[in-house]
């Protein structure tokens, strides 16, 4: 599933700026990418020929995440993806 990656640091920087100036707050992001094309890229600008990704399954990230701190904050952030419409159920549509 493409995402969108931006920097911290620069979105911080530009919310920021345009908090003192009173102006609305959207901050361009470049173009969505697979996580795939995004690691190739890392790759490529390392010299480093491209790696092998591989999915895990859901239950094995927060077992993961017992031993590899950044593994329990991703399974966090899926959470909020798997569960979504759990978290915020859909009103049912009015009567006609």
């Amino acid at each position: 599933m493409p995402h969108t990656f931006t920097d911290n640091r620069e979105m911080a920087r530009a919310l920021v700026t345009l908090a003192n100036e009173g102006r609305a707050w959207h901050v361009p992001s470049p173009p969505a990418v697979t996580i795939r094309d995004f690691a190739g890229r890392y790759a490529a600008a390392g010299g480093k020929p491209p790696t092998k990704l591989v999915q895990m399954p859901c239950f094995a990230m927060p077992l993961v995440g017992m031993i590899v701190p950044i593994a329990h904050e991703v399974a966090e952030l899926d959470y909020g993806t798997r569960h979504s419409t759990w978290m915020w159920p859909r009103r049912p549509a009015p009567s006609a």
